[in-house]
């Protein structure tokens, strides 16, 4: 899962070894900023080194079939919700990181947990929102897929100081490639997703 958005951190020291593993949250996105002693790039990134954090925008979806397939809606459902559990996650640490397993499994799961497990061990806290701009869902061959377009630029990374640690060039938007499975519960989590490009 590439978390290039959320947060690129600066690099600094170990960071870098942090940052190939988790690849774009940064993408800014993300999911996705970074300390000054560290890169995350685990969550969407805020492109502002203030530690403003403002609401998210109306979440839009793109013209597709999805409305009329409840797979596919539960799909995107399921990739919306991890995000927002992220944000959450990250702006208050006395949440259980437990909470990911009711919507993220495998790779997703055990990146977004070590990612958010690392900001806490470093007093990094998370302001603002990451919103989608679109999303759209696909089915083929039994593999549900989902492409979103994340927003971070309202959010931000803080360190105890209350300073900014996301790295200035931190793309705006992001676009993820998430798969997304259902379990034998019945319920669908996101195992997958990686940053692809700029949206």
């Amino acid at each position: 899962m590439n978390i290039l958005a959320l947060g690129q951190m600066r690099p600094e020291g170990d960071a870098m070894t942090s940052n190939a593993r988790t690849g774009v949250i940064g993408l800014a996105i993300v999911a996705v900023l970074a300390t000054g002693g560290c890169t995350d790039q685990g969550l969407p990134p805020a492109t502002t080194s203030s530690p403003s954090a403002t609401g998210t925008t109306p979440i839009t979806t793109s013209t597709t079939m999805t409305a009329q397939d409840p797979e596919l809606a539960a799909a995107e459902a399921t990739v919306e919700k991890l995000w927002k559990l992220v944000d959450a996650l990250g702006a208050d640490k006395q949440r259980s990181l437990d909470e990911l397993n009711t919507v993220a499994r495998d790779q997703t799961l055990e990146i977004w947990r070590e990612l958010l497990t690392k900001r806490r061990r470093e007093a990094i806290r998370q302001t603002g929102s990451t919103s989608i701009v679109s999303t759209e869902a696909s089915s083929a061959r039994g593999k549900l897929t989902v492409d979103t377009c994340f927003d971070v630029s309202k959010t931000n990374l803080l360190d105890t100081d209350g300073k900014s640690v996301v790295s200035e060039n931190r793309a705006s938007r992001v676009r993820y490639t998430s798969v997304v499975e259902r379990g034998s519960n019945g319920n669908y989590y996101v195992v997958q997703d990686k940053a692809v490009e700029t949206c």
